[in-house]
């Protein structure tokens, strides 16, 4: 199986927990916190048997300031995501959400140094107009 059809099957296994994930978290009688605990506990020893088995602990260790970065940054976004799935209906938290792409075309430029393209800035106002909508 060549790289392309691996991410795309890890894309469509990401949809349908995504999916089962918010519904589950709307559902079940647990607090944010309480739910992003169970999350990091579960994880990190998920983290250690796959980094040991792939041999990748030693690279992970050099890039730890960057990693907890993210890994922070993921952090307050479950904890946000919940909190809003919460209190609002799932269906406009989960729109809301993946409404991200729009401004990973606005900030990439600043942070990664890529390029603007015209289109994607065009698709991207029409896409935040959009929001407004909904909101």
């Amino acid at each position: 199986m060549n790289e392309h059809t691996k991410g795309i099957l890890f894309l469509i296994t990401a949809f349908f927990i995504f999916a089962l994930n918010s519904i589950l978290a709307k559902g079940i009688n647990a607090s944010p916190l309480m739910l992003l605990f169970a999350m990091v506990a579960t994880g990190a020893p998920v983290f250690f048997v796959l980094a040991l088995k792939n041999r990748e602990l030693g690279t992970t260790l050099k890039n730890v300031g960057g990693i907890t970065i993210v890994a922070l940054l993921a952090l307050v976004m479950d904890f946000t995501f919940f909190s809003a799935v919460k209190i609002m209906p799932i269906a406009s938290a989960v729109f809301i959400k993946f409404t991200y792409p729009l401004l990973v075309i606005l900030a990439a430029p600043f942070i990664l140094g890529e390029h603007f393209q015209k289109d994607a800035l065009r698709a991207t106002l029409i896409g935040l107009g959009g929001l407004l909508f909904i909101l």
